[in-house]
């Protein structure tokens, strides 16, 4: 039952709050929130890896310094002194931008994470009735709770791992160059090399995740779907018939996640294969460039520590491929379901609605669902009804004659296809939808609580009346207890 209630009319406007529908823009539309620290985390590990990887260099100095000395007891210290301090102000200066990172990303990670999940939130409520009529609420529920760690994880790749990583590689290229600038073009072939194959055996990844996510949402679909309505189940001792029906999602999961295993392993075994070939190609050539004196020791040194730096940090990234790609699959999936534009929307120009009286017009409505390939279903034709200020009315009718859609109409939960309807001679699709359906009040045929306490929940419908109203209320409810 629905009635007039004018003593709360909110005037905020009910609308999803503009979020991009792209995984990029979508995730710069926070990163702008937090611009300082997204910078920070961008700089600082950039710079530690500057740091370690001159560290190598450093090492080298030291190297021919040690060699080149006739008489070490008395030129140790006039000599070393310039290559130990530079080699301690490497060591503490990494250390020091390794403190300066965590202590941006302690500042920046967690109140973004809540910023991301408090908008997708906020987004997810707002859209349009009909998407959640359409779409299993376990599906939306997975998808806003999963889309902010996915973000997140995306967005901790690509600063601690893939853009840090990136420039290590330029810097090991420079150094390489000061060795021997064939050393140099080979590293700089291999690594293209490398990710080139990595990148395109890792686009196989990310489909095979889209279609994961996908199937995982449907299986968390499908179990909330059964647990909100487990009543019916016991009622009608259905249990055989969900286990049989979850099944047939639980094995379109299994499928999915082995093909998704399947490129996952490809990918690395290939990676395994040229990490093998680089170490031998690099190390090999060092001492074989060495031998014949093309390359000192402590250039030798130098490569050698920079190679196995260079493969470890080829080796980590490429297992850290595979995840991103499986990551930025489910976002972009995640994103593109639940990041839709909301059908029932709130006009520019939308006011506040000013109830004074209470009058209702149905003014010659017509509404039709869409019923897909068969295209739109026609419930109301023309439908014309006024009631007056205070009168009560009852809608009697056969189910499916329109009734639950007249009041959902009423609500705003559709837009009616042609007529309009007027409360007081303001037609609602003029004014905000909170100052409609605060207005309104409805007293449903099944009881729908949330999983808080009673008093909460008495609330719900005016969350600022004070503890004694409310229990007026509960007294009057017969809920009190």
């Amino acid at each position: 039952m629905y009635f007039l209630r004018p003593e709360r009319v909110p005037g905020e406007k009910t609308g999803a709050p503009a979020l991009p529908n792209r995984l990029l823009p979508f995730s710069f539309h926070f990163f702008r929130q937090f611009f300082w620290g997204c910078m920070g985390l961008l700089t600082l590990p950039v710079l530690g890896r500057a740091v370690f990887a001159s560290i190598a260099y450093a090492t080298k100095r030291l190297t021919d310094t040690v060699l080149a000395m006739h008489d070490p007891a008395a030129e140790a210290g006039p000599m070393l002194f310039g290559p130990l301090l530079l080699f301690v102000a490497l060591v503490v200066g990494r250390f020091a931008l390794d403190g300066a990172m965590w202590f941006c990303s302690y500042h920046t990670r967690s109140p973004m994470l809540m910023r991301i999940k408090e908008e997708v939130f906020g987004y997810a409520q707002r859209l349009s009735p009909a998407y959640f009529e359409s779409t299993l609420s376990g599906k939306i529920a997975h998808r806003t709770v999963l889309l902010p760690d996915q973000v997140l994880l995306l967005f901790d790749m690509m600063v601690f791992d893939f853009i840090p990583s990136g420039m290590f590689f330029v810097f090991v290229a420079a150094l390489f160059y000061l060795a021997n600038p064939m050393f140099c073009a080979a590293a700089a072939v291999s690594i293209v090399v490398y990710f080139v194959t990595s990148l395109c055996l890792g686009r196989e990844c990310a489909k095979r995740s889209a279609a994961n996510n996908e199937a995982r949402a449907a299986v968390t679909g499908r179990i909330v779907d059964v647990i909100t309505n487990i009543r019916n189940v016991f009622l009608f001792a259905n249990q055989p018939l969900e286990d049989r029906g979850l099944a047939r999602y639980t094995g379109e999961e299994r499928d999915r996640r082995m093909a998704l295993y399947r490129s996952v392993v490809r990918l690395r075994c290939v990676q395994y294969v040229m990490d093998i070939l680089m170490w031998l190609a690099f190390v090999g050539g060092a001492l074989y460039a060495w031998v014949h004196r093309v390359i000192g020791a402590g250039d030798f040194v130098m490569i050698t520590a920079l190679t196995g730096s260079l493969l470890q940090t080829a080796y980590n990234l490429g297992q850290r491929i595979p995840e991103f790609y499986e990551q930025l699959g489910a976002a972009q999936e995640s994103i593109g379901t639940l990041i839709v534009p909301a059908t029932i929307q709130d006009r520019p120009s939308a006011s506040t609605l000013v109830v004074k009286q209470g009058a209702i017009h149905f003014e010659r409505v017509a509404f039709a669902y869409d019923a897909g390939k068969r295209g739109p279903r026609n419930v109301v034709q023309d439908f014309e009804l006024f009631i007056p200020p205070g009168q009560r009315l009852g809608l009697v009718g056969p189910s499916g004659a329109g009734k639950t859609t007249l009041m959902g109409l009423l609500m705003r939960m559709h837009d009616v296809t042609a007529g309009a309807i007027r409360i007081d001679g303001q037609d609602i699709r003029d004014v905000t939808q909170a100052s409609l359906r605060g207005a309104l009040a409805l007293i449903p045929q099944d009881t729908s609580l949330f999983h808080r306490s009673l008093l909460e929940n008495i609330r719900y419908g005016r969350p600022g009346a004070p503890d004694e109203e409310v229990i007026r209320a509960a007294h009057r409810a017969h809920a009190h207890e």
